[in-house]
């Protein structure tokens, strides 16, 4: 289990966490320390339920203003979104 993100899925949690259900997974990102959303199926490929709940839940979390960074820098396997903005301090 190399990929760290299916390791904060698996519960190995050392960040903040905010949320979590069967689908996704909202904590602070082991990397850089923003709130993102992660979808706790290892893949890249969402289906429509799980593409609309990354983004539904976060908007529930921290507000309709946030804004979403969906370009995977580092980890490029598991589905992640960084929020930006919103009432997460």
């Amino acid at each position: 289990m190399d990929c760290p993100l299916c390791k904060l899925v698996a519960g190995d949690i050392k960040t903040k966490l905010y949320y979590q259900d069967k689908v996704v997974i909202a904590a602070n990102c082991p990397t850089c320390g923003k709130p993102i959303i992660v979808l706790k199926r290892h893949t890249m490929k969402p289906n429509n339920f799980e593409r609309v709940h990354m983004e539904m839940v976060p908007k529930e979390l921290f507000g309709d203003t946030i804004k979403f960074r969906k370009k995977q820098r580092q980890i490029l396997d598991h589905l992640h979104y960084h929020i930006l903005g919103g009432n997460h301090a």
